[in-house]
């Protein structure tokens, strides 16, 4: 029987391959948790991406797409053509960690960060995950933060000037699963 980690992140690839390979990579439900304060208090919905085991790995592809063409268009299904052919195909090459980009003066940013931890709250079909999270803030050179910059510049062509990215490391023997 796979753990629960295992378990989400199979899922959360299948959800993505389904938003590249049907729904133009827009975010779908099950990419959009709600976070709730520890106390189970919802703040927000926010789009999270999946970090990679070694967040490096695909970076250098992204910025690649990004700059080779200032087409919003062409490196949009570019985005979708490599999103789409195997990249979400092997769920082994993802760590468990969850990451989020906002805008420098998001006003849930501190929430979270003075907080230092959440739980994020997944839903999609008849699948529900909690997922109690500690919260840090990246720093701009590490190496998820550039991962999730490059990711989401493939799809925002006029990415804000000054972004924050957290991290949100599941508690993943304090998570839950339930069926809808």
């Amino acid at each position: 029987m796979a753990s629960l980690q295992e378990e989400f992140i199979a899922w959360q690839c299948r959800v993505r391959k389904e938003a590249v390979r049907t729904y133009g990579g827009r975010p779908r439900a099950g990419m959009r948790p709600g976070v709730a304060r520890a106390d189970g208090t919802l703040v927000s919905e926010i789009t999270v991406l999946l970090a990679e085991e070694d967040p490096t790995a695909n970076t250098g592809f992204f910025r690649h797409i990004v700059r080779q063409t200032p087409d919003p268009k062409k490196r949009y299904e570019s985005a979708l053509k490599l999103l789409g052919a195997e990249y979400y195909a092997r769920p082994e090459r993802f760590s468990g960690v969850l990451t989020a980009q906002f805008a420098r003066h998001s006003a849930i940013v501190p929430q979270l960060i003075d907080a230092g931890q959440c739980i994020l709250a997944f839903a999609q079909g008849a699948r529900a995950y909690g997922l109690p999270c500690a919260v840090e803030e990246l720093a701009s050179s590490g190496a998820n933060h550039q991962a999730t910059y490059w990711h989401n510049h493939l799809f925002n062509p006029c990415p804000p000037d000054e972004i924050r990215v957290l991290e949100f490391r599941p508690v993943w023997e304090e998570g839950w699963r339930e069926e809808r």
